[in-house]
């Protein structure tokens, strides 16, 4: 039974050492490998995030270049020396509506600027001023519109008619101001 003995001992001891080389150097391999594989699995969605943020951006500067090469592109600007046609379109939109306009170029001074800063009054009636702001978005020039203000005058108009007591009549009046940016080619 001694050879027993020394056999079963040897199993016992070399089981138990199988078992704390599995415990001791194997199980926190595999968690090892196990943390870097999802951090790896991370870093990968990561870089395909980028890669598609990367194509989409391709794309889009393709379609500016292919924008920016369109006849459209090119006359949405005002040629340096043709204000004056910008200012003749504006003007015929307010006449074509019946607005009082008072437009006032901001930084005229400054000519060697990117853009026109513009100051535009309107004075008119409701439909007259919304039909302007659509023709004027209509227009081949890009326009940046920064600001809008909108306020009532109300004027009162007597008439002599023949009632006793002289009517009055409410004709209302809205004024529109448009702070905006005109560009440069």
């Amino acid at each position: 039974m001694d050879k027993l003995s020394k056999k079963i001992s040897a199993l016992i001891i070399g089981f138990l050492s199988t078992i704390a080389i599995l415990f001791f150097l194997i199980l926190p391999t595999i968690s090892e490998i196990k943390t870097i594989s999802t951090g790896i699995a991370d870093k990968k969605s990561v870089l395909e995030k980028k890669s598609f943020a990367n194509q989409d951006i391709k794309k889009k500067l393709e379609r500016i270049n292919k924008i920016k090469k369109s006849p459209e592109f090119y006359s949405s600007f005002i040629i340096p020396g043709q204000e004056l046609d910008f200012i003749k379109t504006i003007e015929k939109i307010a006449n074509r509506y019946s607005i009082k306009q008072d437009l006032k170029i901001v930084n005229q001074a400054d000519i060697n600027k990117e853009y026109l800063s513009l100051s535009i009054n309107l004075a008119g009636d409701y439909i007259s001023l919304i039909k302007y702001l659509t023709s004027l978005e209509k227009e081949k020039y890009y326009i940046n519109i920064q600001s809008i203000i909108l306020s009532s005058n109300k004027k009162i108009k007597k008439t002599n008619e023949t009632n006793i007591n002289n009517e009055q009549k409410k004709e209302d009046q809205l004024k529109l101001v448009i702070k905006a940016k005109v560009y440069f080619k």
